[in-house]
């Protein structure tokens, strides 16, 4: 992040008889570096410090899956509490 470069590594995707699913990008363009704004980096900084709190509120029922949106307990969030927020 410092460079204010994101780069895809996997992608997820829900499905409702397999539940998520994790995938690399479908094409090498999809994983190129994307640069952002220093603000985006900034408020992906401040989202990175919120996750860690979450981690350690949550204790040895976290699991860190690396994800930068993720659920309280470092799962993939759900379509439909998205949907419901």
């Amino acid at each position: 992040m410092d460079s204010g470069l994101i780069s895809v590594r996997q992608t997820c995707q829900w499905l409702p008889q397999q539940g998520f699913i994790f995938r690399q990008p479908k094409t090498h363009r999809s994983a190129q570096p994307v640069t952002v704004a220093k603000g985006t980096v900034e408020r992906l900084r401040q989202h990175r410090v919120r996750q860690l709190e979450d981690r350690l509120a949550a204790g040895l029922g976290h699991q860190d899956s690396d994800l930068i949106f993720a659920n309280a307990l470092g799962e993939p969030i759900h379509p439909n509490s998205l949907r419901d927020a």
